[in-house]
């Protein structure tokens, strides 16, 4: 329950029932039963379940559009990302651009790690070493180099999205500098994190994708990326349906299972 917020949601109706009828003011007979309340509270804990799994669903689906519709080489998908855990082959990372967390894997399933391309290169490459991790870091030692990724470190990394004929597609991380992102000063330290977290804020993955499309459209000249975007914007749409991408009635599955609904309760002639 939210028992102080604003929002009268009905787990906070039932509570301060309660509490009214604990002090003996009138509730006009709406106080549940002591027997009543565990089914109550069992129903609304589930409810609230489901409001939060539908919540983390719905982000993951316009999360895969978004980057679906961005090519996989575009700085779109480069992003920095910290170091919050510690794996036996890799890193726990979180973007905090695109509110997104992960694993950014040290070592590949053939059993190569990730090491300098040379000497004075930060290019990652995949070659024979170990990884040792501990509590606090991680340490990756290859042929050229030794590498060591630190709880915290800032790293430069690009998403990927990784399609699958059995499961929904992932999100995968892969390493774009063998350098942790240092900032040089405290201001640019703290300017940084004041991007970083402005950018959380700002990203909308539905209005992302969104704004994808219309560039598309605006850029159509005969690119099939162009041409679909295009397509996707039906005319006469309202500003809703343009800024939310919703389906129109006339086009929604929905709407066409409702007036089937309202046919069935009609009596027959």
């Amino acid at each position: 329950t939210h028992f102080t917020s604003p929002i009268r949601r009905y787990a906070d109706v039932i509570v301060h029932r309660q509490l009214l009828a604990s002090m003996s003011v009138s509730v006009d007979g709406c106080r549940a039963d002591y027997a009543d309340l565990p089914r109550l509270a069992e129903h609304m804990n589930g409810k609230k379940r489901d409001a939060d799994h539908a919540q983390k669903e719905s982000m993951a689906l316009f999360q895969t559009l978004y980057f679906q519709s961005v090519p996989a080489d575009s700085d779109a998908c480069v992003t920095t990302v910290i170091v919050y855990h510690i794996l036996r082959n890799g890193l726990k990372v979180y973007s905090p651009r695109f509110g997104l967390n992960g694993p950014l894997y040290l070592q590949n399933k053939d059993g190569l790690v990730v090491q300098r391309a040379s000497l004075d290169s930060d290019q990652p490459v995949f070659g024979s070493g170990c990884v040792t991790p501990n509590k606090t870091s991680s340490t990756v030692d290859g042929v050229l180099s030794s590498l060591t990724f630190s709880l915290f470190d800032h790293l430069k990394v690009r998403i990927e999205l990784v399609p699958s004929d059995l499961h929904p597609p992932s999100l995968r991380y892969h390493l774009v500098s063998c350098d942790p992102v240092v900032a040089t000063a405290t201001s640019t330290t703290r300017a940084a994190a004041t991007d970083s977290a402005s950018d959380m804020a700002r990203f909308n993955p539905v209005k992302a994708l969104s704004q994808t499309g219309e560039k598309g459209t605006s850029n159509h000249g005969g690119s099939s990326s162009g041409t679909h975007a295009q397509a996707s914007v039906q005319p006469g749409m309202s500003a809703d349906e343009l800024s939310w991408r919703q389906t129109p009635e006339s086009s929604s599955l929905y709407h066409l299972l409702l007036k089937m609904q309202k046919l069935a309760l009609k009596p027959a002639d």
